[in-house]
This record gives C-alpha cells, sequence and structure tokens, in this order.
C-alpha cells in the first residue's frame, strides 16, 4: 500500500519530467536534483562533488555582475572546470548554470557578454538572473529579492531587456 503509493509517485514524477522535456526539446538538462545556488558555497570542488552524488545540474555561487566586469580574474576562480575521478568515474563540473546579480542595465549587459566569451574556455549551460536573495548584502546592494519591490519594476524590465538581447549562449 505505501509502496504503491510510493511507485505512483514516482511514475508521476518520471511522466512529468519527461512531459517537461517534450515541451522544451532545446534543453537538453536533467533537471530532476538541482543543485541550488549558494553564495560562497557553490565553488567548482563543490560541484563536482554534488554532481558526483546524484545531482543532475549546478550552480555557480551568485555571481556579482560589476565584479564580471571589473575584476580580472573573477571568472577563473568562480567558473573553473575541474575534471575529478571518484570510484573509476569522471566527473566534471557541469552542466553548469551561471546566476547572476546586478541592477545595472549596462554593467549586466556587459557581464553577459564576458560570459559568452569565458563560456568557450568553461562551458555554461544556462543563466539564472537573481531576483530572489534575501540577504542584508543584497538589499544593501539593491539586487536579488529587493528588486521585486513595486517600485523597481521598472529596473527589472531594463536589467532584463539587456540581458535577453546579449544572452546566446552557444550549444556545446
Amino acid at each position: 500500500s505505501e509502496d504503491k503509493t510510493k511507485n505512483k509517485c514516482v511514475v508521476k514524477m518520471n511522466e512529468y519530467w519527461h512531459d517537461i522535456a517534450n515541451k522544451f526539446p532545446k534543453i537538453k538538462l536533467d533537471l530532476r536534483y538541482i543543485m541550488a545556488p549558494m553564495v560562497n558555497q557553490s565553488d567548482p570542488c563543490f560541484r563536482s562533488l554534488c554532481l558526483k552524488y546524484g545531482a543532475t545540474c549546478v550552480y555557480t555561487e551568485m555571481l556579482y555582475s560589476y565584479k564580471i566586469v571589473n575584476c580580472e580574474g573573477y571568472l577563473r576562480n568562480r567558473l573553473q572546470v575541474i575534471d575529478h575521478t571518484f570510484c573509476g568515474k569522471n566527473y566534471v563540473s557541469r552542466p553548469l548554470i551561471a546566476q547572476i546579480c546586478g541592477n545595472d542595465p549596462t554593467t549586466l549587459s556587459e557581464c553577459i557578454l564576458k560570459l559568452r566569451e569565458y563560456s568557450k574556455i568553461c562551458p555554461i549551460e544556462g543563466l539564472d538572473f537573481n531576483l530572489g536573495c534575501p540577504q542584508d548584502r543584497a538589499k544593501d546592494g539593491l539586487y536579488g529579492s529587493y528588486l521585486l519591490d513595486r517600485c523597481q519594476w521598472t529596473r527589472v524590465v531594463e536589467c532584463v531587456k539587456p540581458i535577453t538581447t546579449a544572452l546566446q549562449f552557444d550549444n556545446h
């Protein structure tokens, strides 16, 4: 009885993911077990470890758009692809979704162009514009969930437009 219910749930979930794959055939990611982005935690080694233990997709830590644009070596430190071998199986820190934050449309557009260029070295399968971080640093920097205040909606639209215009990652 409990096993039958559990099996029905597993079948329903498999059907759900199959339906998503059919609706979005260009998405080649297995989105069943996503490692969520975590500030100062989702480094390349941690991402590889999560993939080893069953994650099917991993995120970078939150990347600051202004640092991507202005700080030499910032991307290299945070987006390196690390090959690891655990128990005879190779784990590479991919598939990778880059999460960025910011509030300036020009900086975000430049950030996307740098990410696109860097994606030739460290392939990035997707991008997440952070509109959810509730931390104090997000409040201080006016990004994350603090952009969702009604008075910031125009800014969000202004930020998303250049992202969608500049964002055309090549298929890997």
